[in-house]
């Protein structure tokens, strides 16, 4: 047996091993199906089977595809430049990236979110010709749930030609039959959502603009209507291997279907018993019909379980069966999961008497826990079944000082830190707005009196006079310290110099200045010495509303901070409050986890709390869409369930929560939740056998109701933690450059990742001839391609590629103009300098390739490398082949000063790309840097011998062993520190 498959149960090895013809693989909770798949590509590679972009990858989150290519990665001996594992969404994005000339779309479409989609059609809504959807008072109600359908019509893989077909032929045989007035009525409001639905496409397409569904309805179209291109696709990938497979829509389920074909191996991987996204589109009737389509496919269980105890797997192995005949193991396969543990879990029911005594009980059971030295807060989570359960429980958790972290998937703009810097924003722009301005005057970092604060508020209301009013004449008011009036007038004085400097500066340049003023930045710094976690918390929060201003400016065209103060009061009035992306490797293990449990799939804890285990909380009442889907358009597309939909999806749900323990599951349930009548059980706590009977009366040795009254706090054993900063599982050139200069400004910028002080114009110029000369290469690359494109019928025409009029020097400094960002530059003659410099730089780029312009193989292309087990990523600018392709020059661009020598350190970044395609075909012959300079400009080239390489790579693994064993120590001197974007708030500093 090959050394890749040691570690594998004779179940998984069979599944990483089948490669001749379809695979259906079905694993349980916790039975390693992650594993499986990384292994299968390892394995499909190192047999050499399939190079790595043979291989084609699907799942569904970012996270997920980053983490199986990161495992991958570790399980090669070196390296893989071009692999396909990606989400959907991303692998359709870059099949149109290459292919949407093709179907008539542009390639530099923007790509609208749910938000961005609702304000898009509220602003176009005369254009819909809407009486049902349209009331009066409110005419954009409606927005939310036709946006809704459209999705939902997307992942059926129903087009709006289709539906407006199907519109047409009720509303004519009900005019023809003389039917009554509601069928009428009926027909002629389908017939308005059919409408609508096409007038939306049209918008999208006029204004260059797709959302999520289309970049998988336009992939499918591509691959339909142009036969030569889903030929070459169906050729290159000689497997396909899909994740999490009960969770794929229609559409999904399509695409892949069109690209399997006699030659290609599919493998699907799932659990039908963890299917819990229907609200998205999924459609768990794909994995339930595989067969079907596949009638040869192989079928392989995975059931041997590596998280729970048995007893926990008995309680949901006996649950789940009330979803029969709507599973698979209905289809003669066994799917009854075995611990491998020999440990008996704890199966405990805490009854209570109203809401705050569960969560009190909730309490003094994680205390209990915590009372044994092998548990840590790390072990425990709370599981919600919807985000406003969670409210009691954070109040709770924040009253006993207990350290948590609530993982929210909505909710940026409520969190405390946004929404002061957000009332700074608004001060700038509306000096009247005293809600703001009240706000601002408690945020932490200002350390404003909260006495003083009350007076200050007082004497405003009295004197009738605005808040500012009163702030600007703070001198004026009685018993107000010296040292709150001193604060005050500084706080005032920076107001009327920011809401100045704000009508020509960048949001992102403002919002920087405002972390400034008001300190923000060092009281991280401080808060990191108490709560690591909150203070990555926080500084992602930062981070995220960064990210948002830079997509508003990029859609909008607008960099100023109150056009996107007014672009955040629309998304909340369309229902939007900042959509949060929380990772816990990203903010810290010594926490609590609440979580939603849509939230927890693919998570494990020691401990699990399921809570409002009651009728109507859990399981909840159906709650339909607005607008729903004709179901007999549905039915010709997927074989609906003989249960009730929503029960069965409730009860997955439910299945999936009790599957997240390892050691321990605690249901929670109160008589009374603040109603007149008392709350019923949940049936699910009946059909898991948690409950004898409906009356909340425990089965005896589930029960831990005696055992309630647990240890007053002050005898519970005080647990002493040292906080283990999360490392990154990756490392780029740039982080490595970071620890060398000064470990505690890597940590700083890393690994809690505060805000830096304040861009460079150098780095905005720098950013914007990247972005110049991308674009550039991308539509040489494009017109080569389309010079020798095959025909519809797959008859390739050969062309001469195009010379001199592959790109005109106007067309690159229309690009320039378009890719210049304008931020951080010291004074607008500085950024006149840069801008002047910038075509000189591009005119002399021009006329020494315009005779022979290289034709790319790659462009910005990511890579990831393995040395010892540490991963190294990056992008590189620009790959060509030469040598009539018998090598590849690997090419960065640099916008500093031409070197006329490299040193050793000069080398490093380009020979950490030569490591990454080492294994290349063809494989690297010239490493170049190509100087983009005004004064001199040309490029410098070399290729690294084996002692330089083996020496980088010495160097490499030396430094990410320093950085995962270091306690991050500042390294002042004054050249480093000069340069620092922490300077200001480090107390290290040397300048």
């Amino acid at each position: 047996m090959p050394p890749l498959l040691t570690t594998l149960n004779s179940q998984q090895k069979q599944a990483v091993t089948y490669a001749n013809g379809p695979l259906l693989i079905i694993a349980g909770a916790g039975t390693g199906k992650t594993n499986v798949i990384t292994y299968k590509i390892a394995w499909l590679i190192k047999q050499k089977l399939a190079k790595p972009d043979e291989i084609l990858a699907l799942t569904f989150t970012d996270k997920a595809s980053q983490e199986m290519e990161e495992r991958v990665d570790k399980l090669l001996p070196y390296g893989v430049f071009d692999m396909w594992i990606s989400t959907f969404h991303s692998f359709c994005q870059r099949i149109l990236e290459n292919h949407a000339l093709d179907i008539g779309l542009s390639t530099d479409y923007r790509l609208l979110n749910q938000t961005e989609t609702w304000l898009l059609m509220r602003k176009n809504l005369y254009k819909f010709n809407l009486d049902y959807y349209r009331p009066r008072g409110n005419p954009s109600k409606f927005i939310h749930a036709m946006l809704k359908l459209f999705s939902r019509l997307k992942d059926e893989n129903i087009t709006p030609e289709e539906y407006l077909k199907y519109a047409e032929s009720l509303t004519s045989s009900a005019d023809n039959t003389m039917s009554d007035e509601s069928s009428l009525l009926e027909s002629r409001r389908i017939k308005e959502t059919a409408e609508s639905f096409y007038q939306y496409q049209q918008i999208m397409l006029d204004n260059n603009f797709l959302d999520f569904g289309d970049l998988i309805y336009y992939a499918n179209k591509l691959f339909i209507q142009r036969p030569n291109i889903l030929q070459k696709y169906q050729k290159q990938f000689k497997y396909i291997l899909v994740d999490e497979f009960q969770d794929t829509n229609l559409a999904q389920y399509q695409l892949v279907k069109i690209l399997t074909n006699s030659n290609s191996n599919l493998t699907v991987v799932g659990d039908d018993d963890q299917a819990i996204f229907k609200f998205r589109g999924a459609s768990v009737s794909n994995i339930l019909n595989f067969k079907k389509d596949f009638p040869k496919a192989k079928k392989i269980v995975l059931n041997k379980n590596y998280r729970s105890s048995q007893n926990i797997l008995d309680a949901a192995y006996q649950f789940i069966q009330h979803n029969n005949p709507d599973r698979l193991e209905c289809q003669s396969i066994d799917k009854k999961l075995y611990a491998q543990t020999d440990k008996r879990g704890r199966i405990d029911f805490i009854k209570a008497v109203d809401g705050s005594d569960e969560v009190n009980q909730v309490i003094k059971k994680i205390r209990e826990l915590l009372n044994n030295p092998e548990t840590n807060y790390n072990d425990i989570a709370i599981l919600v079944r919807a985000n406003r359960a969670a409210d009691l429980f954070i109040e709770a958790l924040e009253r006993e000082k207990l350290p948590f972290i609530y993982l929210a998937s909505a909710g940026l703009y409520q969190q405390q830190i946004i929404i002061d810097l957000l009332s700074y924003a608004r001060i700038l722009a509306d000096r009247a707005d005293s809600v703001s301005l009240s706000r601002i005057l408690t945020i932490p970092g200002l350390k404003i009196d909260t006495e003083d604060v009350l007076k200050i508020n007082y004497w405003a209301k009295r004197k009738t006079y605005s808040l500012f009013e009163t702030l600007e004449n703070i001198r004026a008011l009685p018993d107000i310290k010296e040292e709150t009036v001193q604060k005050i007038e500084n706080l005032v004085s920076k107001l009327k110099e920011n809401a100045k400097q704000a009508e020509n500066t960048g949001a992102i340049e403002m919002l920087i200045k405002i972390l400034n003023d008001t300190q923000y930045r060092e009281y991280l710094i401080a808060l990191e010495q108490k709560n690591p976690a909150k203070t990555m918390q926080y500084a992602s929060f930062i981070n995220q509303l960064i990210n948002k201003i830079k997509s508003y400016a990029q859609l909008y065209n607008d960099k100023t901070i109150k056009g996107f103060i007014e672009h955040v009061d629309l998304e909340r009035e369309a229902g939007d409050t900042g959509s949060l992306n929380q990772d816990l490797t990203e903010i810290g293990p010594e926490a609590i986890k609440i979580l939603t449990i849509h939230s927890a799939k693919g998570l494990e804890f020691k401990y699990v709390f399921i809570v409002n285990m009651v009728q109507q909380r859990f399981p909840t009442n159906r709650r339909r869409d607005q607008i729903e889907i004709p179901r007999d358009l549905i039915e010709t597309r997927e074989t609906l369930p003989q249960g009730d939909e929503h029960l069965l999806e409730e009860r997955r749900l439910f299945y999936v929560a009790l599957t997240r323990a390892k050691q321990g599951v605690f249901f929670t349930a109160a008589q009374n939740y603040g109603g007149k009548r008392n709350a019923k059980p949940s049936q699910f706590l009946l059909e898991a056998g948690i409950i004898d009977d409906m009356s909340l009366r425990a089965k005896s040795e589930a029960s831990s109701i005696g055992d309630l009254l647990l240890l007053p706090r002050n005898n519970i054993k005080q647990i002493q933690i040292t906080y283990q900063y999360p490392i990154p599982s990756e490392f780029s050139y740039s982080q490595i450059a970071a620890f060398r200069k000064c470990q505690l400004q890597y940590k700083y910028q890393f690994i809690l990742k505060i805000p830096q002080d304040k861009g460079k114009g150098t780095f905005s110029f720098g950013q914007t001839m990247h972005s110049t000369l991308l674009e550039t290469f991308k539509r040489v690359k494009m017109r080569a391609s389309s010079n020798n494109q095959a025909s519809l019928f797959g008859k390739t025409t050969p062309t001469p590629p195009q010379k001199n009029n592959s790109i005109t020097i106007d067309e690159i400094y229309q690009i320039y103009q378009q890719k210049w960002i304008d931020d951080w530059y010291d004074d607008p003659l500085n950024k006149k300098h840069f801008y002047k410099a910038g075509k000189k730089i591009l005119k002399k780029f021009y006329e020494h390739h315009q005779n022979n312009w290289p034709v790319p193989v790659y462009l910005e292309k990511p890579f990831h490398v393995n040395l010892n087990d540490f991963i190294i990523k990056g992008r590189i600018d620009r790959i060509d082949k030469i040598n009539d392709n018998k090598g590849i020059e690997i090419i960065d661009y640099k916008t500093s000063l031409y070197k006329e020598k490299l040193y050793p350190d000069d080398k490093t970044q380009l020979l950490i790309y030569q490591i990454a395609l080492e294994n290349n075909d063809p494989p690297p012959q010239k490493l170049t840097y190509y100087f983009l300079n005004e004064k001199k400009q040309g490029s410098i080239s070399f290729i690294g011998d084996n002692k330089e390489v083996c020496k980088t790579k010495k160097n490499l693994i030396d430094t990410i062993t320093q950085i995962k064993q270091s306690d991050f120590p500042a390294k002042p001197n004054k050249f480093t520190c000069q340069f620092c974007d922490f300077k200001n708030i480090c107390a290290e500093s040397a300048v």
